[in-house]
């Protein structure tokens, strides 16, 4: 089954997430930027779902982590209310979700987009 990790400080987001995700893939969540490089090494996504402002440590600096580790070519989609994503697609982002106007079935549309053409 595909593995999908999901990063976000909104619970209230990561539930609303998490049941519909959990459904399609082997699915798991995190609070904050140290526990997603944690569990990145942990867990071994195949999809990495991130917020731009996450806590203890930024989504830019996650996507970092992962463009300089040896699964860099893992897809990463940012869901997120954060404007500017000039940044984060400089640094091979796969793809910037507009969390406010997204829902948990056009995200698993694009997990799946990303997965066909990695």
């Amino acid at each position: 089954m595909i593995k999908v990790l999901l990063a976000h400080p909104d619970k209230k987001i990561l539930g609303i997430y998490q049941n519909n995700l959990k459904d399609c893939f082997d699915f798991d969540s995190v609070y904050d930027g140290l526990s997603a490089v944690r569990k990145f090494k942990q867990f071994k996504p195949d999809c990495v779902v991130s917020d731009y402002d996450l806590p203890l440590l930024s989504g830019i600096t996650f996507l970092k982590f992962i463009r300089n580790s040896e699964d860099n070519d893992t897809p990463f989609l940012f869901l997120t209310n954060h404007l500017d994503n000039s940044e984060a697609l400089g640094l091979s982002a796969n793809d910037w979700i507009d969390q406010s106007s997204s829902s948990p079935e056009f995200l698993i549309k694009k997990i799946y987009y990303h997965l066909k053409t990695t």
